[in-house]
Parts: structure tokens; C-alpha cells; sequence
């Protein structure tokens, strides 16, 4: 069964009780995808939203609360060229031209074999299906090798100020055949002419007969290949697998996934270098001295204390929901689903802050055309922040009114318990409760007031005096506020 959230009460027995909400996040679309690794929008005024699935699908829907299943396209269908080698191979990374609106180029970065490399594509969109893309129109601009199968890193998006694209690249890993070689062991993050372990930088509009892209002139390398290569933008990075622009300072955030004792985020400039495998965080990497002179420190660092760690960097916030968290940066940790915030002002650090605890295996984070933040949870949901409890007119319109709405169970079909996710916008006594297609109840799994949050429960497929049903098909329908929806998943026996 998918792992369940820590975040919210299950009713798991055969009572009457309430499941309880989790009042940090709500889960704005009744979606569920496969593995998703980042979530944007194409920022071509359609308000659209475009979900990447590491198998190698870009599905595409409205950004709209009541959307379904139904209402979900296929944008694009690579999973003939992506290969996930390893578990952090796959496709990657998405990002739209700025111009996407007229020209409909986006580009992908994902993972192929025979040899192992990373590929960054520009693709178009079928001017016939604004909701679908041509796959025929790959154009390959960058392709990298990849020593190992980790360390792919992924991130990709387009300056707001300058329109150049800026890629993440890990170091290349270090695991082969399942031996652990020393880390960094090709010693890629101190070496300027290869591309691994960096931030890139390119002209995706600067293409000429001899190249797919050009040169900004202002990288550090520019026009002298023999000091570097000229696409990095900086380096001695790890694995920085997910970093952002904020739109209104222009500042790049690179969140880098630390090696074994510190996760570190950096303020990025042209040139800079971080560090690995010289320096980890502020440290001295496995040694007691080193030489650490031109290497810049974090901005800040999170001790790894024997456990699992995993940064996942996220944005500095821009929307409207949570007008007390606008400019603060808000990221979270892969392994123990904490979401943080942290404020950079006129050199001072303000935080970090532990905004809440989840359950999610935070694979990236992402927002839409007004700036909100989504946080993408491998696991398969996508959540949004809840309202401020006392929002302004002008920061939070209203909205109209749905008091409940359903989604489809997950697993379905399912043989030992499947989990259903509903929602409820108002103040309401709701009632959920499972029938038999001869419309007798079988089970009741919540029923009295709720507050607005989004809920789940868990159903094990029996009945109200605890014995297990017959396997097949079986209706579940939530009631509150005036309206009633209707599902039916099937039970394997």
C-alpha cells in the first residue's frame, strides 16, 4: 500500500470518527500522477498546469480546483528515449521559452542510455493541439556523459531578466555495479572543463552553424575555452537538483544535496565556486585542513545527524495566499518531508524556519502563473498552502463555494486497503460511506462536522462490524453542504 500521510488522522476503524485536516496545505486538483518530479507552467497566459512524471511524460490541465481525471492531457509521451538507470535518472527537468506564446518551443532535460548521458532538448508543440506536443520535433542541443548513475541534478529555467537558460548538472555520482567508490571520485567538481557538477548557462536563441546554442558573453568562460568551458555559469556543486530565479529580485537559488554531513543552500553568482569535493558545506570535506581559498561558502547549511537527508530546493514566495511568507524562500528535504522558510535581507539571514512536518517525499516544488507555490510529492499528490486565516480582500478573492468535492481512491483496483482523499471548503457536517451496487451500506467511514482542509481515510475492505466483504465493485459517496458525489472502486479478492 503507498506509504500514508503522517500529516493527517486516517479513520481506519470501523467507527464514526473524523479524519483530521492538515491546516498548512490543501490538495488544490483530485489528481494523482506517477512519480512526479516537478510541476510549472508555461506562462503563455492560459493558466495552465504541466506536471513531469520521471518515467517520461508531460501531462498538462487546467488550473482549476474542480478539474478531474478526465480534464487531464497527455503533453508529451519520451518514455521511448528516457532511461531511469537509476533512481534519479529519468526525465528531469521542464522549462518554456519565454517566448513559448509564439514560437511554442519548450526544453527537456532527461536520461538516456547506450551510453549512459544527459540530453537537453528543445521541443514544439503541435500547432494543431495547443494541449499536446510533437514528439518529432526534438532538437538536441547538449548532450552529457554520465559516469555513474546518479547525480543527474535536472533543473532547468530561463533567467527573467536576461531569457538565458540555466541547467543544473550533478557531478556524475559515484556508485557503479552497486560498489560505493569514493565520493566525487572522477573529481568533476573542481574541474572547469567538464560539465559536471555546475550550473550552466546558454544562449538557446544563439545558435549558429557550428553550435545548437550560443555563448552569453558574460559568462565566466566566455570566449576563453582554454581557462574553462564556456557554458558554466559556476561550479563545484554536488548534486543541485532543484534551484529557482526569484521574478522579482533576479537572484538564483541553488538548494545542493549534500554527501554525508551537511545540505547546503547557495546565493549563485557568475563564477562562483562552491567548493565540492574540496569543501562540503563550510567544512573541510573528510579532512581537517584543506585549501579552501576562492571557494564560496553556503548561505546556509543543515547538519545531517546519522539520518536520512535530502534537500529539495524550492522558491522564494511571490503569491498571494500567504501574504505573511511573501519573500522568504521556501524549501523542504526528500527524506523527512520538512518544509522550511528562511528570509535574505541586506546581508542578514532571517531563519531558517520549520514551517510544518510531512509525510511527502518532497521531489521538487513549483508555482503557477500567479506565483503560488505547489509542493510535488514523489508519492504522487500535489499540494498547495491553505489560505491565511484573515487574508485581505485584494491578496485572496473569493472563491465560489463547492463545501465538498471527491476524488478516486488510491490504489484502485486494491486488494488489502485503498486510501480516498476529499475536500471541504466550508464549515460542514459531511458523511462518507461506502455501498454495495445494490445500494446497502457496507461502511461508514466519516460522518459530523469537519472544518475546511482536505481529508483522507483508509478503507481494509470491511464492513461496519469488522468483517471483511467480498471482493468487486463497490460505490463510496461523500455528502456535505448541500451536495452529493459518487465514486466506485473495485475490491480484489
Amino acid at each position: 500500500m503507498r506509504l500514508m500521510l503522517a500529516v493527517l488522522l486516517l479513520a481506519t476503524v470501523p467507527t464514526a470518527s473524523v479524519a483530521q485536516p492538515q491546516r498548512n496545505v490543501e490538495r488544490p486538483f483530485f489528481l494523482t500522477f506517477s512519480s512526479p518530479v516537478y510541476l510549472t507552467h508555461s506562462g503563455d497566459g492560459t493558466d495552465r498546469i504541466f506536471v513531469v512524471e520521471q518515467d517520461g511524460i508531460v501531462k498538462v490541465f487546467p488550473n482549476d480546483s474542480t478539474v478531474m481525471s478526465s480534464d487531464v492531457r497527455l503533453f508529451l509521451d519520451l518514455r521511448t528515449h528516457v532511461t531511469r538507470f537509476h533512481n534519479e535518472a529519468g526525465l528531469l527537468g521542464l522549462a518554456f521559452h519565454p517566448d513559448y506564446a509564439t514560437n511554442g518551443y519548450f526544453y527537456l532535460y532527461y536520461t538516456r542510455s547506450d551510453p549512459d548521458r544527459s540530453v537537453v532538448s528543445r521541443f514544439q508543440v503541435d500547432p494543431t493541439d495547443a494541449d499536446r506536443a510533437d514528439p518529432a520535433s526534438e532538437f538536441v542541443l547538449l548532450e552529457i556523459s554520465q559516469p555513474f548513475g546518479n547525480h543527474n541534478a535536472g533543473m532547468m529555467q530561463f533567467g527573467p531578466r536576461d531569457g538565458y537558460l540555466y541547467i543544473s548538472v550533478g557531478d556524475g555520482g559515484d556508485r557503479r555495479s552497486g560498489e560505493l567508490f569514493p565520493p566525487d571520485s572522477e573529481q568533476n567538481g573542481q574541474n572547469v572543463h567538464s560539465l559536471l557538477g555546475t550550473i550552466l548557462r546558454i544562449d538557446v536563441d544563439g545558435a549558429s552553424d557550428e553550435t545548437p546554442y550560443g555563448i552569453p558573453p558574460d559568462n565566466p568562460f566566455a570566449n576563453d575555452p582554454e581557462a574553462g568551458r564556456e557554458e558554466i555559469w559556476s561550479y563545484g556543486l554536488r548534486n543541485p537538483w532543484r534551484f529557482s530565479i526569484d521574478s522579482l529580485t533576479n537572484q538564483l537559488w541553488v538548494a545542493d544535496v549534500g554527501a554525508k554531513a551537511w545540505e547546503e543552500i547557495n546565493l549563485v553568482e557568475g563564477g562562483d565556486n562552491f567548493g565540492w569535493s574540496v569543501m562540503e558545506g563550510a567544512s573541510c570535506f573528510e579532512t581537517a585542513e584543506c585549501e579552501a581559498e576562492g571557494m564560496k561558502p553556503p548561505l546556509v547549511q543543515h547538519a545531517n545527524e546519522g539520518g536520512c537527508s535530502s534537500i529539495t530546493g524550492g522558491y522564494v514566495y511571490r503569491g498571494a495566499r500567504r501574504p505573511e511568507r511573501q519573500g522568504a524562500y521556501i524549501y523542504g528535504d526528500w527524506c523527512n518531508g520538512n518544509v522550511r522558510m528562511l528570509r535574505f535581507q541586506d546581508g542578514v539571514v532571517e531563519g531558517p524556519e520549520l514551517l510544518f512536518d510531512t509525510a511527502f517525499r518532497i521531489s521538487s516544488f513549483g508555482v503557477d502563473e500567479q506565483g503560488e507555490l505547489y509542493i510535488v510529492d514523489h508519492q504522487g499528490g500535489i499540494f498547495r498552502f491553505t489560505r491565511s486565516s484573515s487574508p485581505t480582500t485584494a491578496e485572496s478573492p473569493v472563491e465560489t463555494p463547492r463545501h465538498v468535492l471527491l476524488e478516486q481512491n488510491f490504489p484502485n483496483p486494491f486488494t488489502l486497503s485503498t486510501e480516498i482523499w476529499y475536500t471541504v471548503d466550508q464549515r460542514s457536517d459531511v458523511e462518507l460511506k461506502v455501498y454495495d451496487l445494490l445500494g446497502r451500506e457496507v461502511r461508514r467511514l466519516a460522518s459530523g462536522p469537519h472544518a475546511s482542509g482536505a481529508y483522507a481515510v483508509e478503507w481494509d475492505g470491511a464492513d461496519d462490524s469488522g468483517r471483511s466483504v467480498a471482493g468487486g465493485a463497490y460505490l463510496y459517496v461523500l455528502k456535505g453542504g448541500g451536495r452529493s458525489e459518487t465514486r466506485i472502486m473495485n475490491l480484489l479478492r
